[in-house]
């Protein structure tokens, strides 16, 4: 438990810039009276974790591979030096999935590697595989009552997106105008 704990320290620190901190754990018998009694056969310990944290490493640069043929813009990359920070990673990943399903590559796969470009900085780079580009086939109705059938065949009929690229948006609207034709 301590040393998962200690981890968890750690990580928290790496993630947010400081790449060279160190995590000491020391931990002692108890002295004083707990909140809760221990069982017979343990007794109380206390912990303490010493954080030394060294300098914070600074975002020099996000390089993209593998989006050569695929026609998106990435916002959320930094324009300027920024403390290095996992949530900056996490949103850049966000959007270029969010992205790429919108054009028909729903199971994008992205691997990070950082790279040290000078004292305390580093490039991020993100190698991006597409994977495979997902076509609409045929809609299939389940359990569509007879009184809306008529509507929903008439505004939607089965083969009305076959072979169309799947679209993450235009799925979601079909969606919700199923929702309003059947109720």
């Amino acid at each position: 438990k301590i040393k998962a704990d200690s981890k968890h320290v750690f990580q928290w620190f790496y993630s947010r810039g400081w790449r060279d901190v160190s995590v000491e754990v020391r931990q002692q018998p108890f002295i004083g009276t707990p909140l809760y009694r221990f069982p017979r056969e343990r007794s109380g310990i206390t912990v303490e974790y010493k954080v030394i944290l060294g300098e914070r490493w600074r975002l020099s640069s996000v390089e993209l591979f593998g989006l050569e043929h695929a026609p998106i813009t990435i916002d959320s990359i930094p324009d300027e030096k920024v403390f290095l920070n996992a949530a900056i990673q996490q949103e850049i990943s966000s959007e270029i999935k969010r992205k790429l399903g919108s054009i028909g590559f729903a199971d994008a796969q992205i691997h990070w590697q950082s790279r040290p470009t000078g004292e305390r900085e580093v490039a991020l780079e993100a190698y991006v595989t597409p994977n495979q580009l997902y076509r609409f086939g045929v809609l299939s109705y389940v359990d569509v009552s007879e009184t809306h059938s008529d509507r929903v065949y008439k505004f939607f009929p089965e083969d009305h997106l076959k072979g169309d690229v799947y679209n993450e948006d235009r799925l979601e609207r079909i969606t919700h105008r199923l929702e309003q034709v059947s109720s």
